[in-house]
């Protein structure tokens, strides 16, 4: 699922000299970094709609220590692990896939940029999706998921009711259809839910700062965060860090889920709970 973005999906490139130069990757921006050190310094601040394809291995050696270290600092992040298959062993693949590697890029055929750009599309926004399809309710079944889904991936690039549209390639009336027809809330109002669970993922990364993961999240000010984190989940974001800030902002948003379905099943005339509106940054 992939239109044209508001904000530019970016490739951020480590490599020890095996993946090539590359001046064009379709559909995505390109940046690129050579030393760990670098890269450590640089992740805390790159948004959630970039993409980290990275080499781990030099000449014949083992991924050095800064490789795990940056998938556990920031568990957020969609990577891609270009390795030299087949010498790499499926133990050691799947201790990748378990630490945070999202998708895995044989070096053998990483000389295609079109190769790169399919593979960095199945990895985009993979962690976010992952998580929330797992939190939602379990009474969430099918398109309503595949729509959540969807403006979990929006939210990475800009997080609004136009960029849910346009990842899914149809007008927003059409989608304010479906949400309708789904009984789910209103595109505008489950954008900025995800945003919230997006901003809730970021803060869980251990080498990111609160204000670095609501700026990361689209938030334009550390204030506007802790505003609509106080409207709709009812603390500040350093409680729900050491909280366990993910599955609580979930939580709410699967209740809030159930009210608008259950008010949507009220006859008309019947009273209902006014939603508290979520305060937009």
């Amino acid at each position: 699922m992939r239109g044209t973005p508001a904000v530019q999906r970016t490739i951020l490139l480590f490599t020890n000299g095996q993946l090539g130069e590359y001046d064009v990757i379709d559909g995505y921006a390109l940046e690129s970094v050579d030393r760990w050190g670098g890269l450590l310094q640089k992740l805390p601040r790159i948004p959630p709609s970039t993409v980290l394809v990275l080499e781990p291995y030099a000449d014949r050696g083992n991924p050095p220590p800064e490789f795990w270290d940056v998938l556990g600092r920031f568990p957020s992040l969609s990577v891609v692990a270009a390795v030299p298959l087949p010498r790499v062993s499926s133990v050691e693949l799947r201790r990748m896939q378990m630490a945070g590697v999202s998708e895995i890029l044989n070096l053998r055929f990483a000389h295609s940029p079109a190769l790169i750009a399919r593979v960095a599309d199945n990895a985009f926004a993979r962690p976010l999706k992952r998580r929330v399809d797992a939190g939602l309710s379990r009474f969430l079944m099918g398109d309503a998921r595949v729509l959540i889904r969807g403006a979990a991936e929006a939210a990475t690039c800009a997080g609004t009711a136009e960029e849910l549209a346009r990842a899914f390639g149809v007008s927003p009336p059409t989608v304010t259809k479906w949400c309708a027809a789904l009984r789910l809330p209103p595109p505008r109002r489950l954008q900025l839910w995800l945003r919230l669970v997006l901003a809730a993922q970021l803060m869980e990364d251990v080498g990111r700062s609160i204000p670095e993961a609501a700026r990361a999240a689209g938030y334009a000010t550390d204030r506007s965060f802790r505003r609509a984190l106080r409207d709709v989940v009812g603390e500040n974001p350093r409680e729900l860090r050491a909280q366990g800030a993910f599955q609580r902002v979930m939580a709410a948003f699967n209740a809030d889920l159930r009210e608008f379905r259950g008010q949507r099943r009220r006859p008309p005339g019947s009273a209902s709970r006014v939603l508290v509106p979520i305060s937009s940054a």
